[in-house]
């Protein structure tokens, strides 16, 4: 058994447990996140590193910072029940609630089919990042920015009665417009 179907099978223990509401398991959705697009870059021979922890990025592909974030549809607690989406942050707030540096050269969104088994790829450099809007909403105070994938489509998020906390930017419109703009392009990372 490999790593991943080690996690996956981790993942899905987790589920059985208080109805798939396991805080650690976004930690292990996390690190599969990591693990998924380190194989991914090793698969087309990309030397990389391992960073993690506490450096602001966690690989070293070709001597560029990279940041992996991994999402599953979920109900954000800014938007509707009725409003699904993968959602990323891509830039925190400190303890005074201002947003802390970005660290990465690129941002890497893995967006996570139900069992975890099917995935999508998508990338933000971090001047893409810097010129969104920040963002805030009571509930998530550590978050300075953040994009979102609606699985319904934008339309019904942005009404105003549905996106009373202005949670969603310009790049995300973008975003949910033409995901496929944004899938990962290998090249960038080649030297």
């Amino acid at each position: 058994m490999n790593e991943m179907d080690i996690i996956l099978e981790f993942d899905k223990n987790m589920k059985s447990l208080n109805s798939g509401i396991n805080p650690l398991r976004k930690c292990v959705m996390g690190y599969y996140g990591e693990v998924l697009v380190a194989n991914e870059f090793k698969k087309r021979g990309f030397n990389i590193q391992k960073k993690g922890g506490q450096a602001g990025y966690d690989l070293i592909v070709n001597g560029m910072n990279v940041e992996v974030r991994a999402s599953e549809v979920k109900i954000e607690r800014a938007f509707p029940k009725k409003i699904t989406a993968w959602g990323w942050k891509l830039q925190t707030r400190d303890k005074n609630k201002n947003p802390k540096p970005i660290k990465y050269d690129f941002i890497i969104l893995v967006k996570l089919d139900k069992d975890w088994k099917n995935h999508q790829l998508f990338m933000f450099s971090k001047k893409e990042v810097e010129d969104m809007k920040y963002t805030y909403f009571r509930g998530y105070q550590t978050v300075a920015r953040v994009i979102y994938l609606f699985t319904n489509g934008i339309e019904e998020a942005i009404n105003p009665e549905n996106n009373k906390y202005d949670m969603i930017t310009s790049q995300c419109i973008e975003f949910n417009k033409n995901p496929s703009s944004f899938l990962i392009d290998w090249d960038k990372f080649s030297v």
